[in-house]
C-alpha cells in the first residue's frame, strides 16, 4: 500500500512498508519458507509485523515489514540490503 522513510523532523530512522489488507498470514510464511529455503533462518533481518489499529470504527489488521533498529544510516543499510535480496527472489 505505502512505504515509509520516517517523518519525524528529528530522529528519521524507521523504514516500513505497508502491505494490503488482502495479504495474509499465510503469504507472508510462504515468502519467508521460500526466500529461507536451505537456511536455518530467513535471510531478510527486518522484521515483518503485524500492524492493528482501529480506524473509522473498525480493527484494521495489515502485515509490515520494519527496520528500526538503531541510528538512521544503520536502518538504511539493513533495509537496502534486504530490498536487494527480496528484488533478487522476485525477480528469480
Amino acid at each position: 500500500m505505502f512505504s515509509c522513510e520516517g517523518h519525524d523532523d528529528i530522529v528519521k530512522n524507521s523504514f516500513e512498508i505497508m502491505f494490503d489488507d488482502s495479504v495474509s498470514d499465510y503469504q507472508i510464511c510462504n515468502f519467508l519458507e521460500i526466500v529461507s529455503k536451505n537456511r536455518t533462518h530467513s535471510p531478510v533481518a527486518g522484521n515483518f509485523v503485524k500492524w492493528a489499529r482501529k480506524n473509522n470504527g473498525k480493527i484494521i489488521l495489515n502485515w509490515m515489514y520494519s527496520v528500526a533498529y538503531g541510528s538512521y544510516i544503520f536502518n538504511q543499510k539493513i533495509a537496502h540490503n534486504d530490498y536487494e535480496k527480496m528484488k533478487t527472489f522476485f525477480n528469480a
